[in-house]
């Protein structure tokens, strides 16, 4: 099992240094460079790759999963890298 932060959030809360006014997901939406959405699913498909470098073989499936915000990542993140075995959202 693997999780992570999501950019702007936990530990990584530097990576962003300034909320949006109309809040975290459209924080730079205006820009697919600084777009905290385009952002948060690059480091959901990333953290996948991660762990499968790590643990090569021995995976025996992938499941993407999350709630709320989450959710929508683990769906967005399959779409763009059909890597998952299941999608629980």
């Amino acid at each position: 099992m693997l999780g992570f932060d999501t950019r702007g959030f936990g530990r990584s809360k530097e990576a962003v240094l300034e909320i949006a006014d109309n809040g975290y997901i459209l924080t730079g939406i205006d820009n697919p460079y600084s777009s905290i959405l385009r952002g948060a699913v690059c480091d959901y498909i990333r953290a996948v790759e991660v762990a499968h470098t790590l643990l090569g073989s021995r995976v025996k499936r992938t499941i993407f999963e999350g709630t709320s915000f989450g959710g929508a990542m683990a769906l967005m993140a399959t779409a763009l890298r059909p890597r998952a075995d299941m999608v629980s959202a």
